[in-house]
């Protein structure tokens, strides 16, 4: 009870209560079921400022609850900075990339051009970072905060691509949201058969509506069930239709996307999350581990690599250079196989010169450089065709004068125009998802008019072979097929 009652004492202390005058409201920037969102300025910092229909009828119950909202702290929950009681306005961070559903348009579009396409890795990361948020909300003490309205647009993303859950924990934006909920417009595409049917429900809701979004998130749909389906009927009438075919007819989102096809933990994710049964759902703990996986296999497509950075890097996204080049060189080489002290110093100088992007210098890797790297020095270890590990082949191509690493196609066109060393061609790195290296070359044509075509090298990962496909001179097309690319150069000579 005293225990109790000190928290009590140190919430009221630390609640974060504002002023009204000290808020500046500059321009809206949202509409919602409970009010207005508009972008302002509080005590010299932008704030995104949500406004309520009605006030707490309860002040003491208001200030427990912005109490217990200031000590959540997590980096994919929207940071809440405090509230004003008369008139209800609640203050957060402002974030200014907009919504979630606002980047599925987006990536809609993309794909009406057909040859574009959204980055699996994008769509992961955004699909950890909510899983994440929901899982720091769910786990929360004294009690876990259920959102009850999780979807797109209370999904918000910072500038940095980072994604924050919004709008959750306080009652009186939960009785508002209950009552929009009752209309079809409302969110009811992302409620779960429970809660449509007014039943009790648990934490599991949020999963239900996660696997709603993950499909979204995965097919770049803004739009979840066609809605024209109801429109015939009246606004009860519709809800009521909906709830049928939810409930009893089992309706869920098409799952017939190319995306889905190729990424079977994804959709294993999305129909487990949308289960009937609530106890069939993941919790957001076990998502994340599966989409972390998933994420993982995407960016280093090997499995040695995978194992290599489970082992000794498990839940993180940059490690200091020092321990990666450490903990490669203890999995390369084991005792007796290693290098000569001359040859190893030689290896380190070689992979300290490539393993920074163009331009940048710190003392660490990401696992995004490192899924570089194995793109286009890989595998990590040795294979049956290339008897060189990831370490010997970078050192082998740095020596070779051909070899340019990660220039750009001007850079590259620049280098022959003014070579003087009678040089025609050069090879570069590409991230192409298919064609890991680029030859560029010189061509003169029959009128002696010179130009730099290009050319993507292209690597098979199960067979281990580079082709390249081009026109030789008798117009015929020409295809190498070869183990290394210092091989891929005799043949191309």
């Amino acid at each position: 009870m005293i225990q109790v009652q000190k928290e009590d004492e140190e919430m009221k202390r630390v609640t974060p209560l504002i002023v009204a005058e000290e808020l500046e409201l500059k321009e809206c920037i949202g509409q919602g079921a409970c009010g207005n969102v508009w972008k302002g300025m509080l005590r010299g910092t932008v704030v995104a400022v949500k406004e309520l229909k009605s006030k707490y009828e309860n002040a003491e119950q208001f200030k427990r609850e912005i109490g217990i909202m200031i000590r959540i702290r997590h980096p994919n929950v929207v940071l809440f900075m405090g509230a004003c009681h008369d008139p209800p306005y609640i203050v957060t961070e402002y974030l200014e990339a907009g919504d979630l559903l606002d980047w599925i348009g987006k990536n809609q579009k993309l794909l009406e051009k057909k040859d574009q396409k959204v980055p699996i890795k994008e769509m992961l990361q955004i699909s950890i970072d909510i899983a994440k948020g929901m899982a720091w909300l769910h786990q929360f003490k004294p009690q876990p905060i259920i959102h009850k309205d999780l979807k797109p647009t209370n999904i918000m993303l910072d500038s940095k691509g980072n994604a924050k859950i919004i709008d959750f924990g306080l009652s009186e934006v939960q009785k508002q949201r209950e009552m929009e909920n009752r209309r079809f417009a409302g969110s009811a595409s992302w409620m779960s058969p429970e809660m449509l049917l007014g039943k009790s429900y648990t934490e599991k809701i949020d999963v239900y509506a996660y696997g709603i979004i993950l499909w979204q998130i995965f097919t770049s749909s803004t739009e979840v069930y066609d809605i024209r389906r109801y429109q015939h009927l009246s606004p009860s009438a519709a809800i009521q239709k909906f709830i049928h075919d939810i409930v009893d007819g089992n309706m869920r989102p098409d799952l017939n996307f190319e995306n889905l096809k190729s990424n079977l933990a994804i959709r294993s994710i999305i129909t487990q999350a949308w289960d009937s049964d609530p106890h069939y759902r993941p919790s957001f703990k076990q998502i994340i581990e599966i989409l972390t996986n998933t994420r993982l296999s995407t960016i280093l497509k090997d499995n040695s690599a995978i194992q290599f950075w489970q082992h000794n890097f498990p839940d993180k996204e940059v490690v200091p250079l020092e321990q990666f080049y450490d903990a490669l060189w203890d999995t390369l080489y084991a005792k007796g196989e290693a290098p000569s002290p001359d040859r190893g110093d030689l290896l380190q100088r070689c992979i300290e010169a490539i393993i920074h992007a163009p331009g940048t210098k710190t003392d660490t890797i990401s696992l995004e450089r490192f899924g570089n790297l194995l793109h286009w020095y890989g595998p990590l270890q040795k294979d049956n065709i290339n008897h060189r590990n990831i370490l010997e082949k970078i050192l082998d191509l740095l020596q070779k004068p051909w070899f340019h690493a990660e220039i750009t196609g001007h850079e590259a066109e620049e280098l022959l125009n003014t070579s003087g060393t009678g040089e025609n061609f050069l090879i570069r790195c590409s991230l192409s998802p298919l064609a890991p290296f680029t030859i560029s070359r010189l061509h003169v044509s029959s009128e002696n008019q010179k130009s730099i075509v290009h050319h993507r090298i292209n690597f098979n990962p199960q067979s281990s072979l580079y082709t390249m496909q081009y026109q030789a001179k008798s117009a015929d097309i020409k295809l190498i097929t070869v183990k290394s690319i210092e091989e891929f150069i005799e043949n191309a000579k």
